[in-house]
Formats: C-alpha cells, structure tokens, sequence
C-alpha cells in the first residue's frame, strides 16, 4: 500500500512489516464484509503524512475490489481484491493484490473496524509474529497470535469522502 513512500510496501511486499502469504491466511467466510465500507475514503498511515484515497467496490455481499490511489497523481493506483474470511470464529478480510496486468499476486490479512459510518480502522497482519514462529504453519501461527491479542499492528486510519 501506498502512504507516500510507504503504501508500496498492506498490500505490496514489506506492507510496513505485514506479513504477505503464497495463499489465504484466515478461511473463507460466508459473512459478508460490512455494506458500509463500501465507498471512497481518504486515509492516512502512522507511518507517513501524506494521505491516500481507497476505494471500495462491493462485487459480491463478501467480495470488494479495492484501488488505493496514491496521492502523487502521476502514480498508478494499486489494485486488490479484499474477500471476507473467518479465523477462529473471528471476521477478517483475505486481501489479494491484483497486478496491472490482471495477474493475481501475493495475500494479507487485514482486521476493518468501523468506528462510525465515516470512520474506517485497518489493520494488517504483522510479519514480526510470523518471523518468530518460522516453523509453525501461517494459519496456526495466526491463531495463536491472534488469541494472544498480537496479531495486528495499526495500518491506517480513513474517513469517508462525502458528497462525490
């Protein structure tokens, strides 16, 4: 993702320290994302000043298709595609980058919260948790983290961008 310098590295590799996987960490899930992430937001990261607008698509009541525009206007948004997903009766979001070319690339665990109908939490995965358990499967190492309270580290903070 792209906070100025920094969104290329939650969703393009090293996502300021999340963990990106070969396949889905958490199980898909028939829940539906929440109807009201949907929409444009304006967000900024912990890590950076500069902000940058998502946009969230719903494609299906448990898929959205997500473009991070990036606010140098000269940049390419980057584009996911974020699925909901289930770990250990927890809702989470699976979310896949999706090259320029439509080539599926790499995956990240993200926890949403929405605070209030125009204030959106993101969280990633941590890759640290995942470096420590270097044996342990990624789903199992997942659970643990994520019952001990550890798993997720601030992503970035968005408010809806109203009246477009």
């Amino acid at each position: 993702m792209r906070m100025g310098s920094l969104w290329p590295l939650v969703l393009a590799a090293p996502l300021l320290g999340c963990f990106e996987s070969a396949t889905p960490i958490a199980d898909a899930a028939t829940t539906p994302i929440d109807p009201r992430v949907a929409g444009e937001w304006r967000c900024v990261s912990p890590h950076d000043e500069e902000t940058v607008r998502f946009t969230f698509t719903r494609t299906s009541g448990t898929n959205y298709d997500v473009v991070l525009t990036p606010a140098d206007e000269n940049e390419k948004p980057d584009r996911y595609r974020a699925s909901s997903a289930r770990l250990d009766g927890t809702a989470l979001v699976n979310v896949q980058q999706v090259a320029e070319d439509g080539r599926l690339g790499k995956w990240v665990l993200v926890r949403y919260t929405l605070h209030r109908p125009a204030l959106l939490e993101l969280e990633i995965a941590s890759r640290t948790v995942f470096e420590a358990e270097k044996q342990a499967p990624p789903r199992e190492a997942a659970r643990r983290h994520l019952k001990a309270g550890d798993l997720f580290e601030p992503f970035c903070a968005c408010v809806r961008v109203l009246g477009r």
